[in-house]
């Protein structure tokens, strides 16, 4: 600072020179004006801590400049440096720092100094006045601006456009456009001509509120005020009929402005892609992309990113892989919500390929793009659901190398994916891992572990867990009940599933459909038939009742031996419009045949072959006719599951076997034969070829290999090349 003390030393030698202090008043502005603020700060605190002070005017305008600068520590140096010196501040002081209080959303601080201001006989003018409005409309508080309007008007003050359009914005922002329009209409009669901004913050709210009609009122109107329509306006019209999806007014508007003169902006293709991105119009926002390019407008990431992810949508990815080239061809930068979609795309295709998702992926940090939670998620996700735990592992040491912490989401999928494949130890690492990063899991991922230990049968610690979830500032929901009751149920311990399914009531949870046949299960796996039976009757009051409550209480009453009780279960499911299925059905005909109920099981049969073809009834039949030694109807049975392509090695072992010992070998051979056949006919030979467990039991029995070597040669050589291979 040798100038400052030069300054100061000449100063002090002149002290009959009575205009001193303009001396430092010049360099201060000097600095001002080549914008060297710190510099003319250091100059001005300088010379107040010699004992001088500059003009209010040059610390005003000093003021000024700082605030538009946003050099607000500075601002605050200053403004305190003109407090120590007891300057008389003035109404322009007090607007700057009303203002600087306003900017930081301080806005208590505000009101409190335009009553200071009041207090002090300083006056506050429009400007002051404006600049709270604004601040007060900037937080929200329109209604104290409203009132801050009416006091300004008491004061003889006239409100200027300033006034009512910042008043019309704030209340647009609030959703109050009903309110907005009435101050317009208020500006409108005291003589104010509305501008732009308040016409085009009416027409954008009314358009995002879906009012299009409203809003295109007050565009005629605007331009019957002689307001030309600018590129904000038709910007802010085509917005929202995008926005309410009428694409078609919306490129007429963008048509009508090009006649006008109002040549598109990147913005108004941004508006229109976007809308029939979002429609998954990818043909219409491709031509669109193609029109902005011939304008010599160079497409936005944001452009390029909305018709990639409706490519993507639509599946069609390589659609969206061209646009994401050429946007690399035109200088475009990528970014992680263009890369997303895509590595997205490719987990989620039917037809898609994790090696591709994972090259995007790594053209994505090879670019310096960083890559984000919503690209990570996927590809984590994906590899827990086929139970790939090392590789979704991989990925998150990948995340956190380039510095991206996992979130709480991404924790519950990789703590879920864990705990489903009985990795539970692991699991709870991931947990406590979790808390040391400081973040709460989600009652998700605690569910997650109490299913893993119900698997196990580890009830304690299920029930560790599900107590440990109300101290961390959680409750569990219904699917946690539902987890634990099933877990209890299935280990047994009744009572307890009985008392937490009483307790869910008090938590604010009715007990549903899966905890009452979790419930069942359990009553009729207890042979506690009574008390299923009660649960059965609620949930048919409950209108909860299903075809699995109905198989679950009939598997009850057949293991128990009361098939007849069984039966009329069956009967109640017709009364009540629930159709029995094929598990119905299987459950009554094992039944029937493991107690040689032949006649039943064939009959039951029959109804279940009205409703459904199945597998499973074929074979309990063919089996108990085979020990039986009816042979003919097991035969019989063999063949319509050959005819219906279900005909598997383990049913045909049991009728190979019985033939071989009965010595109906030509029998055997002429059915090996007919299979062979049917095989080449269908074509469909994985479904009726035999099994190396047939050809084997052929084998153990000796019947052919040892009395009847001609015979063996002619097995069919579909059966012998196809499933002969041990």
């Amino acid at each position: 600072m040798d100038i400052l003390s030069s300054l100061v030393k000449c100063a002090k030698e002149c002290d009959k020179f009575s205009s001193k202090v303009v001396v430092f008043e010049l360099p201060i502005d000097a600095y001002r004006k080549k914008g060297m603020l710190n510099e003319a700060v250091s100059m001005f605190l300088g010379v107040k801590n010699e004992g001088f002070s500059p003009s209010l005017l040059c610390c005003n305008t000093l003021l000024h400049e700082l605030l538009n600068g946003n050099k607000m520590e500075l601002f605050w140096k200053v403004y305190e440096g003109m407090v120590e010196s007891k300057m008389i501040l003035d109404v322009y002081t007090y607007t700057n720092v009303i203002n600087a209080y306003c900017r930081v959303g301080n806005v208590k601080e505000a009101k409190r100094l335009l009553h200071d201001m009041g207090e002090k006989g300083c006056g506050p003018n429009l400007v002051t006045y404006n600049v709270v409005i604004r601040g007060l409309c900037g937080t929200g508080a329109v209604d104290e601006a409203l009132e801050l309007k009416k006091s300004m008007e008491g004061k003889g003050l006239v409100l200027d456009i300033y006034t009512y359009s910042t008043l019309i914005n704030g209340f647009c922002k609030k959703k109050r456009s009903r309110e907005a329009k009435r101050i317009l209409d208020e500006m409108c009669e005291v003589g104010q001509n509305p501008d732009h901004i308040a016409y085009t913050a009416l027409i954008d709210e009314f358009m995002k509120e879906g009012e299009v009609d409203e809003a295109f009122r007050i565009k005629d109107e605007m331009v019957a005020r002689r307001k030309n329509l600018n590129i904000m306006t038709y910007n802010s019209s085509i917005n929202g009929l995008c926005k309410v999806g009428q694409m078609d007014k919306a490129v007429t508007i963008k048509d009508d402005m090009i006649k006008m003169g109002i040549f598109p902006d990147v913005q108004t293709y941004n508006y229109l892609i976007d809308g029939y991105g979002r429609r998954n119009n990818t043909d219409k926002a491709s031509e669109l992309l193609v029109e902005m390019t011939d304008r010599n407008l160079v497409p936005s990431a944001y452009s390029c990113g909305v018709l990639i992810s409706a490519f993507c949508n639509s599946g069609d990815l390589c659609q969206a892989i061209l646009v994401l080239e050429k946007m690399i061809a035109a200088g475009v930068r990528p970014n992680a919500v263009i890369y997303t979609p895509i590595i997205k795309g490719y987990v989620e295709d039917e037809a898609g390929d994790m090696q591709v998702a994972e090259q995007y992926f790594w053209e994505m940090l090879d670019r310096g793009v960083a890559p984000n939670y919503a690209t990570f998620t996927p590809i984590i996700d994906e590899y827990c659901k086929h139970g790939n735990i090392s590789q979704a592992f991989s990925v998150l040491n990948r995340m956190l190398k380039i510095g991206r912490l996992p979130n709480v989401q991404l924790y519950g999928i990789l703590i879920n994916a864990l705990s489903k494949n009985g990795k539970l130890s692991d699991a709870m690492d991931a947990l406590s891992e979790l808390y040391n990063k400081g973040l709460v899991p989600d009652v998700f991922t605690y569910t997650s572990l109490i299913s893993g230990f119900c698997k196990q049968g580890d009830l304690s610690r299920a029930r560790e867990v599900f107590d440990g979830i109300s101290g961390k500032g959680l409750a569990p929901n219904r699917v946690t009940y539902s987890t634990i009751i099933d877990g209890y149920c299935k280990a047994g311990d009744l009572n307890e599933a009985f008392r937490l399914s009483d307790e869910m009531p008090l938590r604010g949870f009715q007990p549903d459909a899966y905890v009452y046949n979790a419930l069942l299960h359990g009553c009729c796996k207890a042979g506690e038939v009574e008390k299923a039976l009660s649960l059965f009757h609620e949930m048919v009051e409950k209108g909860i009742a299903s075809t699995l409550t109905f198989n679950t209480l009939i598997d009850g009453f057949c293991k128990l031996g009361r098939l007849s009780e069984a039966i009329e279960l069956v009967k109640g499911m017709s009364d009540m419009d629930i159709p029995p299925d094929h598990v119905t059905y299987t459950i009554l005909i094992d039944y029937c045949c493991k107690t040689g109920m032949m006649k039943e099981a064939e009959e039951l049969f029959q109804k279940m072959q009205a409703r459904e073809e199945t597998d499973t009834n074929h074979r309990d039949l063919h089996f108990t006719h085979t020990r039986e030694g009816n042979l003919q109807k097991a035969f019989s049975l063999w063949n319509e599951l050959l005819d219906k392509g279900l005909l598997k090695g383990h049913v045909s072992e049991t009728l190979v076997g019985s033939w071989c010992e009965k010595g109906e070998i030509s029998a055997l051979l002429a059915s090996l034969n007919e299979i062979g056949e049917q095989a080449s006919r269908l074509a469909q030979q994985e479904y009726c070829m035999l099994d190396c467990s047939v050809l084997s039991a052929i084998s153990d029995y000796g019947c052919l290999m040892a009395n009847h070597p001609h015979q063996a040669e002619s097995i069919p050589i579909t059966v012998r090349s196809n499933h002969w291979r041990s």
